[in-house]
C-alpha cells in the first residue's frame, strides 16, 4: 500500500468500480514507466515495472469469478496481458508493451462501468 495515510484511506473506501479504475491507473503508470525504462535501457527499472504489471494482471485474473457465465474470456484476456508483461520483462519486448497499452486503451471504458458498445461512433450505433 502507499505510504500516504490519506491515500490509504481513499483506497479502503473505494467501491469495486472505483478500485478497478484505480488499478487501471496503476497499470497505466507502470506501462509509462516500462516505456521510459525501455527507451533508456534501464533494465532494473524495466524489471520493476514489468513485475508490477505481472502482479496486476495475475491479481485481476484471480479475482474474476471463474464460475460466472462468460468470464472465461476475461480471465483469458488477463492471462494474455500477464504473458505480455512477462515478455516485456524477459525479452525487453517493446512490441509486447505496445500491444498491452493498446489492449488497455480498448478495455478502459469497461473500467468506468461502460460497455464497449457505448464507445462506438454515433454513426455505428444507429442501424
Amino acid at each position: 500500500m502507499a505510504e500516504n495515510p490519506y491515500y490509504n484511506m481513499h483506497l479502503q473506501t473505494l467501491s469495486p468500480g472505483g478500485m478497478l479504475e484505480e488499478l487501471w491507473r496503476y497499470g497505466r503508470r507502470h506501462c509509462v514507466g516500462a516505456q521510459e525504462a525501455l527507451s533508456a535501457q534501464r533494465w532494473d527499472a524495466l524489471a520493476h515495472h514489468a513485475s508490477a504489471l505481472q502482479e496486476l494482471w495475475a491479481g485481476l485474473h484471480d479475482t474474476v469469478n471463474s464460475e460466472a457465465p462468460g468470464t472465461q474470456t476475461l480471465r483469458g484476456l488477463y492471462f494474455g496481458l500477464w504473458r505480455l508483461a512477462l515478455r516485456v520483462a524477459v525479452e525487453h519486448d517493446a512490441d509486447a508493451l505496445h500491444l498491452m497499452q493498446t489492449t488497455m486503451d480498448i478495455l478502459e471504458p469497461l473500467t468506468k462501468g461502460r460497455t464497449l458498445l457505448d464507445e462506438r461512433p454515433a454513426t455505428e450505433q444507429t442501424y
